[in-house]
């Protein structure tokens, strides 16, 4: 599922960074 927010928010650009963190807290849960 993380893999699929990644994605989502490459398309942003400038949101790619938010979605590292937020993939890094699932994988931290």
């Amino acid at each position: 599922m993380n893999e699929i927010l990644v994605l989502y928010y490459s398309q942003g650009g400038a949101v790619r960074d938010m979605a590292q963190l937020i993939a890094r807290g699932i994988e931290s849960v």
